[in-house]
This record gives C-alpha cells, structure tokens and sequence, in this order.
C-alpha cells in the first residue's frame, strides 16, 4: 500500500494538471487536495493498524511501523480516506492474480462504470 499511495499521489497531480491546467510544484500540497481520493484495502489488519489512534509501535515489526507512519503522513497530505473490503470484492486482484472471479468483478466494474463500498458497520 505504501507504494499504491506513492503512485496515488502521482497520478492525483497529473490529473489535476490535466483537469485543472499546470501549477506551482511549490503548491502540490493544496493541489493534492483538491480531490479526495480513497485506498482500498482487503487486508484487516492494515486497515485496523492504519485507523488506530494509537502508535503503530505496537506493530510487530519496526519496518511495518514505519511503512504505516508513512502511508498516514500520504493519506493526510491528500487527504484521502482509506477504507477495508471484503477479499471477493477487492478490484485490484485481477492485476495480481489469476483467479477468474477476481476478473470478473473488473469487468463489470469497468462495464458499469461503478464501483460501491459500504460502511465498514454494514453488514
């Protein structure tokens, strides 16, 4: 995920630049924010240590803290949200894996042209 938000950050500043015209690199901070993106995740444990209020200090792994440390201070300059998703519903294995389900369900996707998440409380 720290790579996914990375590229997140990238190509939120070549679409503003492509919606919005060229800007002041020195300005990417508020051009970040212009449109709020969200990171989907089906990893539980991520999305729990990535919502915690407390430090990720209680991770397991130092490398693991830093990398949450990390994907916060992203999310925070984008202002992005980031949400959790069932592992059948995670749009993003059809990339990286060769189920034929995970497929699917980005082909409809691209189809319909939606894709909906729920609350984290729904059922």
């Amino acid at each position: 995920m720290v790579s996914a938000t990375g590229a997140l950050e990238w190509t939120s500043l070549i679409l503003s630049e492509a919606l919005d015209g060229p800007f002041d690199i020195r300005t990417y901070e508020a051009v970040l924010r212009r449109r709020k993106p969200v990171a989907v995740t089906d990893c539980k444990s991520l999305f729990g240590h990535f919502i915690s209020v407390s430090s990720p200090t209680s991770a397991e792994n130092r490398r693991t803290s830093i990398d949450i440390l990390i994907l916060r201070q992203s999310m925070l300059r984008m202002q992005a949200s980031v949400r959790w998703v069932i592992t059948d519903r995670m749009v993003a294995d059809s990339l990286t894996k060769n189920a034929g389900d995970p497929t699917e369900l980005l082909r409809a996707c691209m189809r319909h042209g939606k894709y909906q998440v729920s609350r984290e409380d729904s059922p």
